[in-house]
This record gives structure tokens, sequence and C-alpha cells, in this order.
């Protein structure tokens, strides 16, 4: 990497800066050249785009007053890559604390009308974070009537099924909003149809999509049981085809009940599963519900999985140490750093911090927004 020690802090840069004002058709092209600098724009505007065409790589912040007008016209006044850029920074923003979250929420709903798939999945890209690592357990249920709120309007539209000749990118954008709105918004209605999706690909797997029969699968295991996991087990087993086995394979990490973390964790270690497939136990850290037991699953058993690593697979283990990133409470984060340095993998030391900062950033950011999130969803 890049030795950055060499830069001064007083360092300041040449930065292109093109801005776009209200009501106008043009954009003003200016260098930022001082660390405080005033520019005059022709015309008297209620607010001023700072990266019109959204070609700059900087961020941009606005007065709160400026940034709810451009919100409401982000749909007649920005084009596809100025909303996503526009988004972006509103959620680097709040990641900051110079935004609150709700307005934030209040950004990404102005483009529920919007069917541009890139902009939508950069409305959708935070709903993850939010739902698992700042919602507490209490407003979870709150948070995901937002999400009900956001997207099954775009549902409604885009509707249930393709339509004849209808564009890839939208049959694309339904599958992304159909799996959002059902895993984070827990729609009991596409809950109950990904069940009945995933119960007729058990019983004729060519009769379903297969990449909704994938997400089916996963929608179902969550409130699943020991039976249904056998049936899993049962049809990845005599699977006829690499597609179908691998349907259940990434499923078996989405059920949740504790017994069943164990015996997918124990299934891994076993000589069923093929050493390149050892990474299905990240799965199991993507999901606050099997993390915990995954995590106690993964320190009693760590040496089988480097024997089973390899040298040439994961670095004979070293591949595990991005689980470290996954958490965002400091026990979390003091145990995974601690088990992993005293591994002594070689190559693991610069992996290790980035975790450390990225579960650093992730608490940071809950402790800024956690109670924010809860007024917003209280009002």
């Amino acid at each position: 990497g890049y030795d950055y020690s060499s830069i001064g802090a007083e360092q300041v840069w040449q930065i292109p800066v093109s801005m776009h004002a209200a009501g106008s058709k043009t954009s003003v092209y200016k260098i930022l050249g001082e660390r405080e600098q005033t520019f005059d724009l022709p015309g008297c505007a209620p607010w001023v785009f700072a990266n019109a065409g959204a070609k700059g790589y900087y961020r941009s912040e606005y007065a709160p007053d400026a940034f709810r007008k451009m919100s409401a016209e982000m749909e007649t006044s920005f084009n596809p890559e100025e909303r996503i850029h526009f988004l972006g920074d509103a959620w680097a923003l709040t990641r900051a604390g110079r935004m609150k979250i709700g307005d934030y929420l209040d950004s990404v709903l102005n483009v529920a009308s919007d069917r541009n798939r890139e902009v939508i999945n950069e409305a959708m890209v935070a709903i993850p974070r939010i739902h698992d690592a700042i919602a507490t357990p209490a407003d979870r249920p709150a948070f995901e009537a937002w999400v009900r709120k956001f997207l099954e309007p775009i549902a409604t539209d885009l509707g249930q099924v393709p339509s004849a000749g209808e564009p890839a990118e939208r049959a694309a954008l339904r599958t992304d909003v159909l799996n959002m709105l059902t895993a984070y918004g827990n729609d009991p209605a596409l809950i109950a149809k990904a069940k009945a999706t995933a119960e007729a690909y058990l019983n004729n797997p060519s009769a379903v999509d297969a990449e909704l029969a994938r997400a089916a699968l996963r929608t179902a295991a969550h409130t699943g049981d020991a039976a249904l996991y056998d049936r899993y087990m049962e049809h990845m087993n005599s699977a006829k085809t690499p597609e179908e086995y691998y349907s259940y394979f990434f499923a078996l990490p989405a059920f949740r009940d504790r017994a069943l973390t164990k015996r997918t964790f124990e299934f891994v270690l076993s000589p069923a599963v093929r050493n390149q497939d050892l990474g299905l136990i990240n799965a199991l850290f993507n999901n606050d519900a099997t993390q915990a037991t995954a995590w106690e699953l993964l320190r009693t058993h760590f040496k089988e999985l480097q024997a089973k690593a390899g040298a040439d697979i994961g670095g004979g283990g070293g591949g595990f140490v991005g689980i470290a990133a996954s958490f965002c409470d400091d026990k979390m984060r003091d145990e995974s750093q601690e088990f992993f340095a005293a591994q002594h993998i070689p190559g693991t030391e610069r992996p290790l911090r980035n975790a450390r900062d990225r579960v650093n950033a992730c608490i940071a950011h809950k402790t800024l927004q956690q109670a924010n999130l809860s007024a917003y969803l209280k009002k």
C-alpha cells in the first residue's frame, strides 16, 4: 500500500467542482484550491447541487433546509447518477454523525417512484445494516414496517411475475426488491409465497425458476425446524445437478435455531463438504441470529478448520480472519481480535487491523444513530 505518512496535515488539493443550481439546465465548473472557498453563481436558487454529473470523487454536505428541498426534487431535477451520489453522500453523513438517520430515510422514500435498478439498489443498500446493527431488537418491527412502506408500492408496480417482453433490468429489479422486502420487510404475504415456492421446489425442482428457488429456500429456512432441515439435507444429497445441490447447500446457514446452526457447522467440517466449500462457515456470521453460536463453534473447532483448509485454502485458516469484521459490539470485537492474534497465522496482521477498524466504525455508527432511529420510528 501507499505510505501516506509523507503527506502533511496541511496538504491542500486542487479539486475540480461542478455545481448545478435549482432550476438551471447548465453546470458551473470551479476549482476548489483552498480549505474554505466561496463561489458566486448567477441567479438566486434555493439549493445548489455540488456534484453535477456525479463525476467528482468527493462528498458533499448541505444545510438541512436545502437538503430537504433537494431530496424532494431528486426525481425531477437529478439524473440517475446524481440521485445515486446524493443518497450515498447522505448515508456517509449518517456514519459521520452529521445527519440524523431519519432525515436519510426520508430522502430514501423520495425515490420510491424510480425504476432505475441502480438507484433503487443504492436506496436499499443501508437496509441490512440498519436492521441488523443499528435498530434495537425492540425497534426492528417498526423498521420492518418502514421497509414495507418503502418497497411494497414498488413491488406492486413491478408485479409478482414477469410480463411478456419485459427488459432484463426490470426483471432483475423485481428480484432485488422482493428479496429485500421478504428478508428485511418481514412481509407476511411474500414469506408465505416463498414457503410455497420452496415446497414446490422440494417436490419438483424443474418446475421452479432456479433463482426464485434459492431465495425461497433461504426464506423458508429462517423459521424452519429440524424436520425441514432434514428435508433440505435429503434433497441436497440426492441432487441431480450441482445447481440443485448448491440451492440447498447455501440455504443451510439461514436456519436460525441454535441446534441447526451447530449441525451446519459440523456438516462443513465433515468429509461430505469439499475443502473449497468451507466458506459456508462465513455465512453463519452474516446473520445476527446465528452469529454468537457460530463464534463459539469456530473457537472450539478452529484447529479442525485449519487442518481442512490446508496451506492452499485460506492460508491454513487465515481466510477466516475476515470473520472478525462481522461483529458490531465491543465484546465480540475484543474476543475475535485476541483469538485470531493468538493463532499467529502469517500475513493476517493487517487484515485483523482492518477488521477491527470496520467493527469500530459499525459500533460508532450504532452509537451515533440508534437513539435517532428509535425516535424517528416512533413518530
